[in-house]
């Protein structure tokens, strides 16, 4: 098995590795770019009323699906300060941090 053949290997496993399957449905790609992050945030569907405060706040990391309530696209879309303030602006706190795997 030559090195170039094992590479690209390795990279189409990454690939997959970063794809995931929103709650829609939908195949979305999602960067995980790591920027020192230890803990992703996460949206309690139970509790989110759709108003929007999230997605105003940190546009790059949450967005309103289909059943207008917030979802995270992109955990490190926006800066760690950014989705901080939209967790504490969060009228219903459905919105907390998770420790990433």
């Amino acid at each position: 098995m030559s090195i170039l053949y094992l590479f690209s290997i390795l990279q189409v496993a990454a690939l997959f590795e970063k794809l995931a399957i929103d709650r829609t449905g939908f195949l979305s790609y999602t960067l995980y770019l790591d920027k020192g992050m230890n803990k992703i945030p996460q949206v309690n569907q139970d509790i989110c009323i759709g108003c929007g405060t999230c997605t105003f706040l940190a546009p790059k990391t949450f967005r309103l699906n289909g059943e207008g309530k917030s979802e995270v696209v992109n955990p490190p879309g926006d800066t760690e300060e950014k989705i901080q303030e939209a967790i504490d602006s969060c009228p219903v706190q459905a919105i907390s941090w998770q420790k990433k795997e």
